[in-house]
């Protein structure tokens, strides 16, 4: 369990992210900002839970090992009954003690769980605190705003969707790597949304199009001529040669979960956006 004392703590961690966010943006696209600059704090705060479920693992596989080498003793004794009752009452006390421990494990992780997203909403609550103290000193711009507002993903698209949707949802998908003035394109554009650093287009619900190496340097000289990093949003397959082909011509793609509002970096280029974003860097910063 988690110390009571790490309230102030939480709520200092709140404070300062108030300070940091810029203001001017929608209570969703502030409240994603908020999270995303608390989630760091908290987890140096309350710890990393990777080490308990190595050494869930590592028990697990040390029981299992240790049943298979008492089986295979005592099948090379068959006769030995005295071996066989003691290999039997082992290997009985050994699981029942691997389900105690599996069974505390899972509820300490679950009371963890619930506590670190108590603290969570603690820091939320007070940044969005100070915002509104700000907001009453009419500070709206400080030297520690230094946050770039963070773009929660999309929410899942309906189809079938006509072309005004595609281009309003790709545009969202740039706006969550980054691009914060990402619009819908034009009817001319070859993409369905563009901003001052990327441009990208959504094949999805094409009954899982495969995207070619043809269909990405197409894409690649468009974005060249407008100086932006081309971006390709796909729930098909990628054809092997064409993530290798993205990453010479500088195109970014990802492999996009329509219905969970997920997305996949399927190459370098890709995961180069994802970092950027971690580090509260615009995607202008990745060369084109």
């Amino acid at each position: 369990m988690l110390s009571k004392e790490l309230s102030p703590e939480v709520d200092r961690i709140g404070r300062h992210a108030g300070r940091q966010v810029p203001l001017g943006f929608s209570d969703e696209v502030t409240e994603e900002t908020i999270r995303q600059a608390v989630a760091e704090p908290l987890k140096a705060l309350t710890g990393d839970r990777k080490l308990a479920r190595r050494l869930i693992s590592a028990t697990l596989a040390f029981s299992l090992t240790f049943v298979a080498m008492a089986v295979s003793v005592s099948a090379a004794l068959p006769g030995n009954g005295l071996v066989q009752a003691l290999v039997a009452v082992t290997v009985v006390l050994l699981l029942a003690y691997v389900a105690w421990f599996v069974l505390r494990a899972v509820v300490t992780a679950r009371a963890h769980q619930r506590r670190t997203l108590s603290l969570e909403l603690q820091a939320i609550t007070a940044a969005w605190h100070e915002i509104f103290r700000r907001h009453d000193r009419g500070e709206f711009v400080t030297e520690e705003e230094t946050m770039r507002p963070r773009y929660p993903a999309p929410a899942p698209i309906r189809f079938p969707a006509d072309i005004a949707e595609l281009r309003q949802y790709t545009a969202k998908w740039l706006r969550y790597l980054g691009a914060i003035d990402a619009v819908p394109a034009g009817p001319r554009s070859a993409f369905h949304a563009e901003s001052g650093a990327l441009a990208g287009i959504a094949r999805i619900g094409l009954r899982r199009a495969e995207v070619h190496s043809a269909d990405v340097h197409l894409l690649a000289e468009e974005a060249r001529k407008l100086e932006q990093i081309a971006v390709i949003f796909t729930d098909g397959r990628v054809v092997p040669p064409s993530a290798q082909v993205a990453d010479l011509a500088g195109v970014a793609l990802f492999q996009i979960d329509v219905e969970r509002s997920t997305i996949a970096p399927s190459n370098t280029r890709a995961n180069a956006l994802l970092r950027a974003v971690e580090e509260n860097r615009s995607p202008a910063t990745i060369a084109a």
